[in-house]
């Protein structure tokens, strides 16, 4: 592409959900993917904020595939002004026929229910979009074959296989001689019902996924635990609840189940599948056979081994069961359909298990009994949830963190620049690290509204004047390490490595890391704070500090009128003092008078910190610089002193 032309990531930064990049290129604007933001509440919230650019400035669409992260924005942005073509494949254009009418009467219902119990503070509650901005949406969509050229206002885009679900494509888009690949959702190539994806034959720019860039699906067969699971809970009378995406998922499971039955490895319960959707793509999937693997045999044995449920009323009547039983219902994540209903009926039973079947997004009630809470809010009550809980992640239609190198292994060349996308912050980290140790090619995880030039080798702008990265609140915790468990962290979250093991230090049960600038800033950029120790006249003592993470730049206020006599600061941190004080040659203030912290001195080993004693304590001073576009400050070693943990109050 010709300079000047350049993607817009809209979306999918620090999450799996709200895919959605801005192609400009001659004038002209390309969106792909079109998703909603789902999990926390900061992410749902742009889901009702700005788009970032005018819905009727979009030229075109072309969509990944068919779930809601990828689609579920379209029948907003066609409500608000766009009228432009949905460019997808054949089996993407029927799914989301599916999956956006089902999404627009369900924001409807939950309005409505809202409304009747008064379980939400808005009078009265709004659906985001009505199922008749989803009929409006479907008109606009063309469908395509995979391996075409398929002139995109003035772009040339491909749709290529990427296994994961029916319809899901790669897509290449061209332009001025210069060429951007998306994955979309890479699937696997060991998938038991999906073809593998087409493997990467090269580009100039690079976006892809990061959803497992953190992990190793396990290697345990996933047919075994899942038949250990049903066996135990159904022979001592339980029931077996499986949230599942209702595309994809859901026949990944029957398929499972199906050759269980037939190897006489889980006993003779009835295993119904309550959702309509899913029940609706079968015949979809039967209308495509090259894109699955399943003989026809098998596939009339997937839709046998269960009981399809369809009706309000047969759904209801599930949650009387006695058991045994195994139902299959939407959503995966536990954010709405019928499979809430169930756990509210059967959560609270010690006899029960609930079976997570894939990725689970920050925020979802899935995430949050995967992390062991054991109390849900569902419909304006707290359902307690003493059932078995379990999460089986090899069961998950998207490429691991190896399954994704090996992907791009196969390019003739390393692109100019490779993004890292729709990933939670850790795992985009961990697979950039990845990358450059498995491949030698450098890797950015962009920002929320961040662009980048596609003409020059991927060279980053700012991310005016896309949508403003919305503040977070927190609490401070410990730098992170890849496999290394701190107080507070969990495994999951660690997902920083280091280039040599050297780096690594032990003392009792924590690890802690001698990090470079790069890392450290890298770290900023996901969000992960460090600690921040104060030390006022001279005398080391814990300070009260809010902060609050602003795009790539972490604020910290101190107490009005405090001077700073020392700081002693992790390296990732860029911050600004509101209060500034001339006489007080320890005060800074960034914005405004800029001013720089520099090394002052190192503390002799000697005197370092008995808590850690090979890291060396870096004392700095603050000096006066020209006030020019200071977004923030870096620092190259970092000490990290249990004793001196700030506490934190609300920003």
């Amino acid at each position: 592409m010709a300079r000047g032309s350049t993607l817009r990531f809209l979306g999918a930064t620090d999450t799996v959900t709200g895919s959605r990049y801005l192609v400009e290129s001659g004038g002209r604007r390309i969106l792909i993917d079109c998703g909603l933001f789902q999990g926390y509440k900061k992410l749902r919230e742009r889901n009702w904020g700005s788009f970032g650019v005018d819905p009727a400035s979009i030229d075109a669409v072309v969509i990944s595939h068919a779930h809601l992260d990828h689609t579920g924005y379209l029948p907003a942005l066609v409500r608000d002004g766009f009228r432009g073509r949905v460019h997808a494949t054949h089996g993407t254009t029927e799914l989301s026929r599916l999956i956006l009418t089902d999404s627009g009467r369900l924001q409807e219902e939950q309005a409505a229910y809202a409304e009747r119990h008064r379980t939400s503070r808005h009078s009265p509650p709004r659906a985001l979009y009505t199922e008749d901005d989803a009929e409006d949406a479907l008109e606009r969509f063309v469908a395509h074959p995979f391996d075409e050229d398929i002139d995109v206002e003035g772009m040339r885009a491909r749709f290529l296989p990427a296994g994961h679900i029916l319809g899901a494509a790669q897509v290449r888009i061209e332009a001025d001689g210069r060429s951007v690949h998306f994955t979309g959702d890479l699937g696997r190539v060991d998938d038991p019902l999906m073809r593998p994806p087409r493997p990467f034959g090269g580009s100039d720019v690079l976006v892809s996924e990061s959803t497992y860039g953190d992990r190793a699906h396990p290697a345990v067969e996933a047919a075994t635990a899942l038949g250990d699971i049903i066996t135990r809970v159904c022979r001592r009378g339980g029931v077996v609840i499986i949230p599942s995406f209702a595309i994809g998922r859901a026949e990944s499971l029957l398929l499972q189940l199906s050759r269980l039955r037939a190897a006489d490895a889980i006993p003779e319960v009835p295993i119904f599948l309550n959702s309509p959707m899913a029940v609706d793509a079968s015949e979809i999937y039967a209308r495509y056979p090259e894109e699955h693997r399943l003989s026809p045999g098998e596939f009339d044995a997937v839709y046998r081994v269960a009981t399809l449920v369809r009706s309000v009323e047969e759904s209801k009547r599930l949650n009387l069961l006695a058991g045994p039983a195994v139902i299959i219902s939407a959503s995966g994540m536990l954010e709405g359909g019928r499979v809430l209903h169930h756990v509210a009926a059967y959560g609270g039973d010690r006899r029960n298990a609930i079976v997570l079947t894939g990725f689970q997004a920050g925020g979802t009630r899935g995430a949050a009994l995967r992390r062991g809470e054991r109390s849900l809010r569902i419909y304006g009550r707290d359902i307690p949830i003493r059932a078995e809980v379990h999460s089986l992640e090899m069961l998950s239609a998207h490429a691991d963190a190896a399954q994704l190198t090996d992907w791009m292994a196969h390019a003739e060349r390393p692109p100019d620049a490779v993004y890292l996308t729709h990933g939670e912050p850790t795992a985009a980290d961990a697979l950039r690290v990845r990358i450059r140790q498995t491949l030698g090619w450098t890797a950015h995880v962009p920002e929320f509204g961040e662009t980048v030039d596609l003409g020059v080798t991927g060279d980053r702008r700012s991310p005016e004047p896309g949508p403003a990265a919305e503040p977070r609140r927190g609490t401070f915790g410990p730098t992170l390490v890849r496999e290394a468990t701190f107080a507070g962290t969990s495994d999951r979250d660690a997902a920083i490595r280091t280039d040599g093991d050297d780096a690594m230090k032990t003392a009792g049960d924590e690890t802690v890391v001698s990090l470079t600038e790069d890392e450290c800033w890298d770290l900023l950029a996901r969000h992960e704070l460090g600690r921040l120790a104060l030390a006022v006249a001279g005398e080391p003592e814990i300070f009260p500090v809010n902060y609050v993470v602003d795009g790539p730049r972490i604020l910290f206020r101190t107490a009005p009128g405090s001077k700073l006599a020392e700081l002693t600061v992790n390296p990732h941190v860029a911050f600004e003092v509101d209060e500034y004080d001339e006489d007080a040659a320890a005060s800074v203030v960034v914005k405004g008078t800029a001013h720089r912290l520099e090394l002052q001195r190192e503390i002799d080993e000697a005197d370092a910190l008995p808590l850690m004693p090979w890291i060396p304590t870096l004392k700095y001073r603050w000096v006066r610089i020209a006030p020019t576009a200071v977004t923030g400050i870096r620092f190259a070693r970092v000490p990290e002193p249990d004793r001196y943990v700030a506490s934190t109050t609300d920003a």
